[in-house]
């Protein structure tokens, strides 16, 4: 019977048949006493062979940016404050003037300035943009001694902690102007399927360690990614 199959699987593959028809066809191979088998499971049976017969096919799609929010979905090392009439931003929107607000709940192991650009969409940085009319300072990002000796596991900070606190800032907020700007991913590979990637290029992504494919094949689904 199996050489039977095989060979109903590959004429229906060449014809591009559905699922309908190769359960039939399925049914109409099956033995006398296997015909009474309830049309789920020979559909279970026909789908389970095709698949060991075909390749999955990997599709890697733009995520909604609603889905993931890495502020919201990651644990962060920095707190993030914006003030914006328009937008609301980071982790805390504070009341008053920024900077009342910082002599008030500093100082802060590190503190580093947040600027927006705001022309067509919006994208963040801890750098200022080179146009000033469309973009200026909305914040910062801050971490206080005690997160940062937590963080590390020492009771005494020096400027190595200090470098990689900074380190660990600017990824957050690399990964925040990813969220802004929309470049949010998720993949389907056969019975696997995964969203909440972020990045820009795909070796940001985590996509290459998260997908069990060779690495040419998710290169080549970025490249033709979807959105």
């Amino acid at each position: 019977m199996s050489n039977r199959l095989e060979e109903t699987v590959a004429r229906l593959l060449a014809s591009g048949g559905s699922e309908d028809i190769l359960v039939a066809e399925f049914a109409q191979d099956l033995p006398l006493e296997l015909v009474e088998a309830s049309m789920d499971e020979i559909a279970s049976a026909a789908m389970t062979i095709k698949k060991t017969v075909t390749e999955p096919v990997l599709v890697i799609r733009r995520d909604d940016p609603v889905n993931i929010d890495p502020r919201r979905d990651w644990d962060n090392l920095g707190t993030m404050f914006c003030w914006h009439r328009r937008y609301v931003l980071g982790d805390h929107q504070p009341s008053g003037d920024s900077g009342l607000w910082i002599r008030e709940y500093g100082p802060f192991f590190v503190q580093m300035p947040l600027y927006l650009y705001d022309h067509g969409g919006i994208t963040m940085s801890t750098r200022p943009f080179a146009c000033g009319w469309d973009s200026g300072q909305v914040g910062w990002i801050v971490v206080k001694a005690e997160d940062a000796r937590r963080e590390f596991g020492v009771k005494a900070l020096n400027q190595h902690h200090r470098r990689k606190v900074i380190e660990i800032l600017r990824h957050e907020v690399r990964a925040y102007d990813w969220y802004l700007t929309g470049q949010c991913w998720g993949y389907e590979y056969g019975d696997d399927s995964c969203w909440g990637f972020l990045g820009e290029k795909l070796e940001d992504t985590g996509l290459l360690e998260a997908i069990d494919a060779p690495r040419e094949v998710i290169e080549a689904a970025w490249e033709e990614r979807y959105g």
